[in-house]
């Protein structure tokens, strides 16, 4: 048999997945660098949506088009982008820009001090973008209260740098966005990465295109099922939620056994494995069978659309199930402190 190549190892990477509101963001964004320097005002993008439903992916493409580089004046980073730590203070996020811009003491000075570096590093970089992924941690999550000096901060940076700002994250980050008139006059509408939903026809059609795209790069390596046929696309839904970023996580696993294996013949058992290996089901509604085992039927009806809708959310679990988490730590740090494992075990 022939040895796969290595290009097969990375065949849903190389993939790129195309669909009305992922061509509308990253057109969105290119438009926002093209007049970052020139536009009167700071630019803002907002790029809302679910995790895995492929925020990130749209950045990606972006930064293909403005990579970073080296001149004999120094680095040039045209996108800046991070990610927004939990509980986030102005002294922090100063730095961890500093940090990604190649300062080596991002770490030491005053607020202020980072402050004036930033601004005067941003300008010697030829920043024309900052990038903020998990914006809503600006927004406390046991409060909900927004952390009103970073975003204010915030403000003042992109006013006084002039580049342009994007931010991605849940819709949670709504209310930093609508904070001030000031802060929200600097964004047009958000843009919203969907989760497709099989009972609409028209997101419908979109999820089973994607899967036609994923479907003829595989195939050049691979002899699997048809993708997008009925019965595959239907059990691909269900085992994603119609999220791109958790079927791309499915097909690479898939991708991946394949490879270790040696393998060119992915079967419906090879869906199965990877998408024990690889998904939590831990909130989803109870159905009788998953979608990748043999006596599923691929048949929507409610219980199947609710568990594919429930794939992917965080639900907060009952009081008693976080008292019993709690009861399990105190049991653990219990044994931590000179009582045996088997008797923390036999506690619990």
């Amino acid at each position: 048999m022939t040895k796969l190549p290595d290009e097969a190892r990375t065949v849903v990477e190389d993939t790129l997945v195309e669909h009305k509101a992922f061509l509308k963001a990253v057109k969105r964004l290119r438009q926002a660098f093209k007049y970052a320097d020139i536009s009167p005002e700071p630019i803002g993008v907002a790029l809302l949506g679910e995790s895995r439903s492929g925020k990130s992916r749209a950045i990606e493409e972006l930064e293909k088009d403005h990579p970073r580089s080296t001149t004999e004046e120094g680095a040039v980073v045209p996108i800046l982008r991070l990610v927004t730590p939990s509980n986030p203070a102005v002294g922090g996020m100063a730095s961890l820009m500093l940090k990604e811009l190649g300062d080596p003491d991002w770490a030491r000075g005053t607020v202020a001090n980072l402050q004036g570096r930033l601004i005067d590093m941003v300008r010697d970089c030829m920043v024309r973008m900052i990038v903020l992924e998990e914006f809503q941690h600006l927004v406390d999550s046991a409060t909900q209260k927004v952390f009103y000096g970073v975003a204010n901060w915030l403000k003042t940076l992109v006013e006084s740098t002039k580049v342009a700002l994007v931010v991605c994250g849940l819709e949670s980050s709504l209310p930093v966005l609508l904070q001030d008139e000031q802060f929200t006059g600097r964004f047009g509408a958000p843009l919203f990465m969907p989760r497709f939903d099989w009972a609409d026809d028209e997101q419908r059609e979109e999820f089973i295109a994607i899967l036609e795209s994923f479907n003829d790069a595989m195939s050049v390596y691979f002899k699997l099922p048809k993708l997008h046929d009925e019965d595959m696309s239907f059990r691909l839904w269900c085992a994603s939620g119609g999220l791109v970023g958790l079927l791309a996580k499915l097909l690479r696993q898939i991708v991946w056994n394949a490879c270790d294996d040696e393998r060119r013949v992915i079967k419906l058992s090879d869906f199965a494995t990877a998408d024990a290996e690889c998904t939590w089901r831990v909130y989803t509604k109870v159905v009788s069978h998953l979608p990748f085992e043999k006596e599923f039927s691929a048949i929507a009806n409610e219980d199947l659309l609710e568990f594919g809708r429930g794939v992917g959310v965080r639900i907060d679990l009952p009081d008693a199930q976080i008292e019993a988490r709690k009861t399990g730590r105190r049991r653990r740090a219990s044994a931590k402190k000179g009582e045996s494992l088997a008797q923390a075990l036999s506690a619990s």
